[in-house]
């Protein structure tokens, strides 16, 4: 089960890059929580509505909220961002989320049998029970995916080229 997370922003907040919480490794272009469970967070990192994302044959995300979660906003400057995460089970990764390993991890070279159908691969490291983290390497995000507006996907996800930042995009008109 994936889990999303979308975070309102108002444009006039204070940018700069945000390092989050353990377990992601993505940074946020602006503050951000990391909090249990999918939702909506306003800027004091408080959940305030659900968000339901469908993916159509297409390659598209659309990430729905009620009204409500929007009220106060001025809808033609606010901005959001959505990560998508792998849950996991307790004592599995941190915070429940559950780690991207690398490629050959996930095809079964040196990582156990579970790893390669119950995991997602593309990652960084490989799995270990010898920290909480359970990868040993998490300059990766662990997101399987993102939205990233204009910015290519694949090129904002590039954990190989320094540290993954997901950028707020503004709502579509």
């Amino acid at each position: 089960m994936a889990r999303a997370r979308s975070h309102r922003r108002r444009r006039r907040r204070r940018s700069g890059v945000r390092p989050p919480p353990p377990p992601a490794a993505a940074r946020a272009a602006r503050r951000w929580g990391l909090g249990f469970g999918s939702g909506v967070y306003g800027d004091d990192l408080q959940k305030i509505g659900n968000i339901t994302l469908d993916v159509i044959p297409a390659g598209k995300i659309i990430a729905s909220v009620p009204a409500s979660a929007l009220a106060g906003l001025d809808l033609a400057t606010t901005t959001y961002q959505v990560s998508m995460f792998s849950d996991a089970e307790d004592g599995e990764g941190i915070g429940n989320v559950r780690p991207i390993y690398s490629a050959e991890c996930a095809q079964g070279a040196g990582c156990p049998s579970f790893v390669g159908p119950y995991r997602g691969g593309g990652g960084a490291g490989d799995w270990t029970d010898a920290i909480e983290s359970r990868d040993t390497d998490t300059r990766d995000s662990n997101a399987f995916d993102i939205i990233s507006g204009n910015e290519s996907q694949s090129q904002v996800m590039d954990w190989t080229a320094g540290t993954v930042v997901a950028p707020y995009v503004p709502l579509a008109h």
